[in-house]
């Protein structure tokens, strides 16, 4: 009975957020109205038509895993199920970051609009419209955030993504995009990884600076760059990686298992960098930074 509950109380939300977003969506082909009907919707402009299943907006097909690293989350995210987001910022080398604290003091989500990009398995706020290429539980609308985002122009209240830039080809088209959707004054609050490993999930494009970070977000006013994790997370992350890599002997599977069992073995040290986040002198050893940007 508890989990025929949970479905129908997550069905009912999901079915309020979409309520919310229908009247600012728009096609991700041409920009044109959408017009919703029972189970698709379609634009007025190109004819594009899209499916609507479980009140979650379909744009692209969902994408699955692409590489050994992304099979095995996925074997732990069905074994462990909505607690894997939990457990993963816990046993992870690098501090953790209180991203539901930093969505609440940044946003009033009853009553703006807000979108996390990338948003993954993790749900951080019930009011926060998720967007993902994958089809997780968790998310609202899947769609492409590496081309034209499916809202128009200047009705978010805000944006949040959480380790997503980086595995974008063009981190610059979203940010774009983010500016062309947001209303002025509007927030944008995301965490970048800095001096952090290779980590291709499915791709590993680019690393920014805290300098980088304030010409990315040059549509914005920047309002603050700080440091999300600092050197102790920066020598852990690179002991592990070192490790997984040495204990693999080539093998990407093996690899992905080392580094869990290594990440399980050494995580407490992690908190040894609770003095040095979010301080400016440390920006420069920070395995992620995080900017806090406003619509001009």
């Amino acid at each position: 009975m508890g989990f025929l509950a949970n479905a129908e109380r997550e069905t009912a939300e999901r079915k309020r957020r979409l309520d919310r977003i229908v009247g600012i969506l728009a096609c991700p082909e041409c920009g044109g109205d959408l017009a919703f009907s029972d189970g698709s919707c379609a634009c007025l402009s190109c004819r594009a038509e899209f499916a609507i299943r479980d009140h979650r907006i379909y744009f692209v097909e969902p994408q699955g895993a692409n590489d050994e690293f992304d099979t095995v989350k996925g074997h732990l995210r069905d074994l462990i199920g909505r607690n894997y987001r939990t457990i993963v910022d816990i046993v992870a080398p690098d501090f953790p970051v209180l991203r539901r604290r930093e969505v609440r003091n940044a946003f009033d989500t009853s009553r703006q609009i807000v979108i996390d990009c990338g948003s993954g398995s993790q749900r951080l706020d019930a009011e926060m419209i998720t967007i993902d290429f994958a089809d997780y539980s968790a998310v609202d609308i899947v769609c492409n955030i590496c081309k034209r985002l499916p809202f128009k122009d200047g009705v978010l209240d805000g944006s949040t993504s959480w380790g997503v830039i980086e595995h974008i080809e063009s981190p610059e088209t979203l940010v774009a995009e983010l500016a062309r959707c947001t209303k002025p004054k509007g927030k944008a609050v995301h965490m970048v990884p800095f001096l952090y490993h290779f980590h291709s999930s499915p791709h590993d494009f680019v690393r920014y600076t805290h300098q980088g970070l304030r010409h990315l977000f040059g549509a914005f006013r920047v309002v603050d760059t700080r440091n999300a994790s600092g050197p102790i997370s920066y020598f852990l992350l690179g002991f592990v990686e070192f490790g997984a890599t040495l204990l693999s002997f080539g093998s990407e599977r093996l690899k992905a298992y080392a580094y869990l069992a290594l990440c399980a073995a050494t995580f407490p040290i992690k908190l040894l960098d609770w003095p040095f986040v979010n301080r400016k002198a440390f920006r420069g050893l920070a395995p992620c930074l995080l900017v806090v940007a406003e619509r001009e």
